[in-house]
């Protein structure tokens, strides 16, 4: 018999799956599954709807054994995996206590100039590209590499909210985060550990790329001393439009108000350690009893208590994705344009900027630098988005 369900976990072969009327499952996953998508490290996700068959005989006998089309996800490089060619990956994650940092470097990202040609743009950290030899003198790509990109982003296309497929050779193989998010929410710490803000503007860029309402959860703003800079670092985001709630698990401030945005769908929560994110989760619903860390004096950040992502049911209904800590979170699929069109804050201010591929540096006629120029823009906010220019893998 066929059930539909939500996999609500993931182990090496095998998820946990919520069925209606029959609870969690054990769900071993179909070899073909495997075969049919070769990008990502598991054909599964937290988040994902799956159909499974039911055994007659016993009821441990439990296979998924089709995966319905994906509306969003979240996504990071594997580990060990080369940078990949075209959309998909929302991410190079670094969770608290996994991979190393990456070391530095410069290099060159294909794009499109203005006049639609596929050229060069230095940025970021070194990246292996198609040889200089191979670009004709136009600029653009030789017919070779210009099959091979295209033959990469064709295979990654139905990533960014479908399924993967057929692994082109040199692609990264990427592991999917969550899917099917209905809403974001980042939390970041008014203190202890300090605000980050560009991990925060990160996760709010690929939420926009991927159509996911998003959050921004400001924590512990009962450290009093901290005031003054909470109210600085969170007036750029109620300046941008975006959703902004500040919270204190310990005078209970606005933990009412999360638990009913979070009482309607799926909540993807996401954060550095330390932040307060599985205190939250308690306060809003305490029947989950997470276990809480705490941060350390040594470097400032959190011990990190959740060790996999876990799709829980909220006691006021909806459900909550919970991650564990993330050091780095880095935009590795999307290009330098679309992060200048989404950056949180420019609104439709690039919209008039001359050119459309605009990256708000030295271009002639940008809009951004005009607004910073005339103070009609924050210059510490333009300066976070240069960062998060600067970075891009």
């Amino acid at each position: 018999m066929k059930h539909r369900g939500l996999v609500v976990s993931i182990g090496s072969r095998s998820a946990q799956v919520f069925i209606d009327g029959l609870g969690e499952q054990r769900c071993v996953v179909r070899g073909n599954l495997y075969k049919q998508n070769t990008i990502e490290t598991k054909p599964v996700a937290v988040g994902d709807h799956v159909v499974v068959e039911i055994g007659s005989t016993t009821a441990d006998d439990a296979a998924i054994v089709e995966i319905e089309e994906r509306k969003n996800q979240l996504a990071r490089r594997a580990a060990g995996s080369r940078k990949h060619v075209g959309r998909g990956v929302h991410g190079v994650q670094e969770f608290e206590g996994g991979a190393k940092r990456r070391g530095g470097g410069r290099g060159r990202a294909v794009k499109r100039g203005r006049d639609g040609a596929r050229g060069t743009h230095a940025r970021g950290r070194r990246q292996q590209q198609p040889d200089d030899d191979a670009l004709s003198d136009d600029g653009k790509l030789s017919d070779a590499n210009e099959r091979i990109v295209e033959g990469a982003t064709s295979a990654a296309a139905g990533m960014g909210g479908g399924r993967g497929g057929a692994r082109v050779r040199g692609q990264a193989r990427v592991q999917v985060l969550a899917a099917n998010i209905d809403r974001l929410i980042v939390v970041a710490a008014a203190a202890d550990p300090p605000f980050r803000p560009g991990l925060v503007d990160r996760f709010l860029v690929a939420a926009r790329d991927e159509g996911i309402d998003a959050l921004v959860c400001v924590n512990k703003i009962d450290l009093e001393a901290e005031i003054p800079e909470l109210r600085r670092v969170a007036k750029p985001y109620h300046d941008a439009g975006v959703a902004v709630l500040e919270t204190s698990i310990v005078t209970g401030e606005n933990i009412d108000a999360l638990r009913d945005v979070m009482s309607q769908g799926v909540n993807l929560l996401v954060g550095h350690s330390g932040v307060g994110k599985s205190s939250l989760l308690n306060a809003v619903s305490p029947e989950l009893a997470l276990e809480v860390g705490r941060v350390t004096d040594y470097h400032g950040r959190g011990r990190h208590t959740t060790t996999r992502v876990t799709l829980l049911p909220l006691d006021s209904g909806g459900w909550v994705i919970d991650s564990p800590g993330i050091r780095e979170f880095v935009l590795d699929n999307l290009t330098a344009t679309e992060v200048a069109r989404l950056f949180p804050g420019f609104n439709d201010l690039p919209l008039t900027c001359r050119f459309n591929d605009c990256l708000h540096q030295e271009e002639p006629g940008c809009a951004i630098v005009a607004a910073v120029e005339s103070d009609d823009f924050d210059s510490e906010r333009y300066i976070d988005y240069l960062r998060v220019l600067e970075d891009l893998a």
